[in-house]
């Protein structure tokens, strides 16, 4: 092995002591690096779904005005080093290496884990490379993440789902509760859309914080939306004025996570924004994994989707996209997510296939039979050789749809010769 193999092997092998929440340890890894976080401006992003979009989102509005922004997102796709980029440029092998060989001693004596020394990795390299403003996406939660020893400013909250209930809780409330706990005293705070039970937590802790609390849906009203393969049409009502906007980005979703970005750097106010720079900015951004179309004939598309509410999003653009043609899905979920909640996403007549996710624990064909019993369901094997079998079971009518996981793309990319490079 090189250089980086041998230190990314010794990266995920953190990964096997667990997730140990509180901030403890990590704030004694900040404070020896002297706070490398206090030399820029941050944006803290938390949420069940859009966190990624709405990273990207800041980081190209920011990016716009002439700023040197870093950003700092997970899982990646193919490569570590996607998780961390200054102005769109992924970190470098040599300052992976260099930052783990010289904290070394001190991530074993904190008994850090991988997320905690990735964060603290990307803090130190926004400073290295003398960024602007950096924009963190929360690993888990909010409260007791690691990106949680920011003090940012502003806050953003983009979505409330269930997800990770055996860690964040078990109904609305308390995982609103749990991204609440990004919001900081006197910070402003921008949400998305959240259930009635989970605004009513928000603006209680925010009371609690003296933070203003503002709903971007409030101040960014949607008024059309027209997805097509090839772009998401909107017209917005930003503060009272119209604009029509033109995203790259495939979705209803992307309009919502596009207007959650522009309030967010609208209510900040470090930065003088312009506006038309603003939506100019937003509509150019592309994120792979995210509606992806890999192939026209037969057409296949690829997403990240990974719980029951980014899945139902998927096909309901699906649905928009393509009425009332076939589809077929082909999943592979980590183990530890629950699959229950996706029994009654998919439409009647598609066909549902599985795999199995090279190198990451997958809900077996037994599971997947138990949520969707008595449908058929038809297992193809694992990884890339998989996602080939799937690919020559499509009719030339059919819309195939791979979806499941962050974890999947390498397996897709090497099928379709995609190249995150491109």
């Amino acid at each position: 092995m090189n250089a980086l193999q041998d230190t990314l092997h010794y990266l995920y092998s953190l990964q096997y002591r667990g997730m140990k929440l509180g901030l403890d340890r990590v704030e004694r890894f900040q404070e020896a690096l002297d706070y490398p976080d206090h030399a820029y401006a941050v944006i803290h992003v938390a949420g069940t779904n859009g966190k990624g979009s709405t990273v990207r989102y800041l980081a190209a509005m920011l990016q716009a005005h002439g700023l040197r922004v870093g950003w700092y997102t997970s899982p990646h796709l193919i490569r570590f080093n996607e998780r961390i980029r200054v102005n769109g440029v992924p970190i470098t092998d040599a300052a992976i290496v260099a930052f783990v060989e010289q904290w070394r001693h001190l991530i074993e004596d904190l008994d850090l884990t991988f997320f905690e020394v990735t964060t603290l990795l990307a803090m130190e390299h926004f400073r290295q490379e003398a960024v602007d403003v950096a924009v963190l996406e929360t690993g888990l939660g909010g409260r007791l993440d690691a990106t949680n020893i920011v003090t940012p400013i502003v806050s953003v909250v983009t979505s409330i789902g269930l997800e990770h209930t055996d860690i964040l809780g078990e109904t609305l409330p308390e995982i609103a509760a749990e991204k609440a706990g990004i919001f900081k005293p006197g910070i402003p705070c921008v949400t998305g859309a959240v259930p009635p039970a989970a605004r009513a937590v928000f603006q209680q802790r925010a009371g609690e914080l003296g933070t203003p609390v503002v709903a971007a849906e409030e101040v960014c009203r949607i008024r059309e939306v027209h997805v097509t393969p090839e772009k998401t049409e909107a017209v917005i009502h930003w503060e009272h004025r119209p604009y029509r906007m033109e995203l790259a980005m495939i979705g209803s979703q992307a309009v919502r996570n596009a207007c959650i970005a522009l309030v967010a750097g609208q209510t900040q106010r470090h930065f003088d924004l312009s506006r038309d720079k603003t939506i100019g900015a937003v509509e150019q951004v592309e994120l792979p994994g995210r509606l992806q179309q890999m192939k026209a004939k037969p057409l296949i598309y690829y997403d990240v989707a990974h719980n029951a509410d980014g899945v139902g999003n998927l096909i309901e653009n699906l649905e928009l996209m393509y009425p009332g043609r076939p589809m077929q899905f082909l999943l592979g979920m980590n183990a530890q997510k629950n699959i229950s909640a996706f029994q009654e996403l998919f439409p009647g007549n598609a066909v549902i296939t599985v795999l199995d996710i090279p190198d990451v624990p997958s809900h077996s064909l037994e599971s997947w039979q138990s949520v969707f019993s008595p449908r058929h369901i038809n297992h193809v094997g694992t990884g890339a050789a998989a996602v080939q079998q799937f690919r020559r079971t499509l009719n030339p009518s059919d819309c195939g749809v791979i979806t499941g996981s962050h974890y999947l793309a390498a397996s897709v990319y090497e099928v379709f010769d995609f190249s995150l490079d491109t």
